[in-house]
């Protein structure tokens, strides 16, 4: 088995199935996964790894209607452009944007 990510594919398995170091790596981001963290939690403010990341989009504001959306989720994006912060209202269906200063 092998775990893809952009650029490479990392061997996470043996003969002997699953190797344990993978196995507790692919069990924590399954947890944090399933509470919906984005990022490894509190960064010091000179910290330069740890981030969580969202989608950009450079042409503008969402105009697409999110399909598939998970119950409890909404879809979020970042319009590079105006430097607005987009969040889909599934309750209203509309995207609704703050401008970021």
């Amino acid at each position: 088995m092998k775990l893809a990510l952009p650029g490479r594919d990392i061997k996470i398995d043996d003969d002997a199935g699953i190797n344990p170091f993978w196995y507790d790596k692919l069990k924590l981001l399954e947890t944090m996964v399933n509470l919906g963290a984005i990022g490894q939690g509190a960064l010091a403010t000179t910290a330069t790894t740890g981030f969580g990341y969202i989608p950009i989009t450079t042409g503008g504001p969402p105009t697409g209607v999110p399909v598939g959306t998970p119950t409890g989720y909404a879809p979020i994006v970042f319009d590079a452009v105006a430097h607005r912060l987009w969040i889909y209202d599934t309750n209203a269906n509309v995207w609704r944007g703050v401008t970021l200063t």
